[in-house]
């Protein structure tokens, strides 16, 4: 910063061209990073509030695979029993032949 003298004889300042104000020290000193640490901490928010979502979602998959694995379990008894009773007429029925 230069101390100049205009035609009225006051003295003011004059900013050479280029040349960076105290103001913008500041604001790329302080502000940047704060922005920064604030964006950052923004990304993290939403990537744990995502990762809650997908945990809750993959909590309800194993109920539900647990469900159907139960239902499965119940069904395969009475199924194995009917698919072996076919088999048997359908052999009793060749051996007849």
């Amino acid at each position: 910063m230069i101390l100049v003298r205009s035609d009225s004889g006051q003295a003011h300042d004059r900013q050479p061209r280029g040349s960076v104000t105290i103001n913008e020290r500041f604001l790329f000193a302080v502000i940047v990073p704060f922005q920064t640490v604030a964006k950052l901490t923004a990304d993290n928010l939403v990537f744990l509030m995502n990762l809650k979502k997908t945990e809750a979602e993959l909590a309800a998959a194993n109920q539900e695979k647990l469900q159907l694995r139960l239902a499965a379990e119940k069904q395969r008894g009475p199924w194995f029993d009917e698919v072996g009773n076919g088999v048997f007429l359908w052999l009793i029925d060749s051996l007849v032949r």
